[in-house]
């Protein structure tokens, strides 16, 4: 359980340094040119109507690459959880298909271990998507143009 949580560490940490990484390189940059081209709205002398629609035009670039980020971490999570539910599947038919008691110690306990030893993959598994998955983002943030 100790090296589940291990794993579960890593990749939030691995996670949490591609969030700021985007944040930095991306994302932070991109709100400011929103908030420059929102600030310019604010100086023409535009109806209340027509400035309320440059001030969303302006925001359009930023909700976008809130969206790209959203929707791979989303999809990475997704995969990483049916990874998980599978092996907890496997375990369940173990179980079941052996008829193991609950009182047969020893038979659960294997069954735990390779419970353990298939989330670990899962999590190892999706720890060499990172990289690919960070590759994408960045690519899809190339191509969102500030306002």
């Amino acid at each position: 359980m100790a090296d589940i949580q291990g794993q579960q560490r890593r990749l939030q940490e691995t996670m949490q340094r591609l969030m700021a990484d985007c944040d930095s390189k991306r994302i932070r940059p991109l709100s400011k040119s929103v908030f420059l081209c929102q600030a310019k709205c604010c100086d023409s002398g535009a109806s209340q109507e027509a400035w309320q629609q440059c001030l969303e035009r302006c925001s359009v670039p930023l909700q976008q690459s809130k969206q790209v980020v959203e929707s791979e971490i989303a999809q990475f999570q997704h995969r990483l959880q049916q990874c998980a539910q599978g092996c907890q599947q496997e375990a369940q038919n173990t179980i079941q298909d052996k008829q193991i008691a609950q009182t047969d110690q020893a038979a659960i306990d294997k069954v735990q271990a390779k419970h353990g030893s298939c989330i670990t993959a899962c999590f190892d598994e999706h720890m060499k998507i990172v990289p690919t998955m960070t590759k994408r983002i960045d690519d899809n943030l190339k191509k969102i143009k500030a306002p």
